[in-house]
């Protein structure tokens, strides 16, 4: 589920759809989590999926690291990549706001977080932009980028107001209390 503070928008022609945020919102804020009604495809069947609903799968969902496919039911299906994106996973089921949001900024992720299973190129815009991603696995220099910058706003995590809090289930409770730990040490 989307933070309640992000809206679906129209971002022109190049970009399509994606996730703005309607309000501030600030470092360490869960801005995304995975919830019961987002559908999660087990691999075998979307190995088994016809023609018509594998490119709606590239397109919508993500691969988790077993190789099941989520399916967000939310406008959470259309955050946009970016080489220097705004949230990051660290491959957990929640996005953390890895820096300050601005009011009717865009949300993005960083899809070599994840398995495409494809190749995307990039027109990002920043000044990392990697031009190619999904393609093989992000180079070092780009997973130890991402690790820090997610490992520095999990301390945040706990100092402000989450709204998607009473969604995080015992499983994800520990696995953010374990990621935290880890930040500190």
């Amino acid at each position: 589920m989307m933070h309640p503070d992000t809206r679906l928008a129209w971002l022109g022609s190049e970009m399509g759809f994606g996730a703005v945020a309607t309000r501030f919102i600030p470092l360490g804020t869960v801005v995304w989590v995975l919830d019961p009604m987002d559908h999660v495809l087990p691999r075998v069947q979307f190995e088994a999926l016809d023609g018509l609903y594998r490119p709606a799968m590239a397109t919508y969902a993500y691969a988790e690291s077993d190789g099941d496919m989520v399916l967000c039911w939310d406008h959470g299906r259309y955050l946009n990549h970016s080489c220097a994106s705004n949230t990051l996973s660290g491959g957990h089921p929640w996005l953390v706001a890895v820096r300050d949001i601005a009011p009717d900024e865009q949300i993005t992720d960083d899809y070599d977080t994840f398995g495409l299973g494809h190749k995307l190129i990039c027109g990002c815009g920043a000044p990392t932009c990697r031009r190619v991603v999904g393609h093989s696995a992000p180079s070092e220099l780009v997973r130890r980028d991402q690790d820090e910058r997610f490992t520095a706003a999990l301390p945040h995590v706990q100092q402000i107001p989450q709204p998607l809090w009473p969604l995080f289930g015992a499983s994800m409770r520990e696995q953010l209390g374990e990621a935290l730990r880890g930040a500190r040490a």
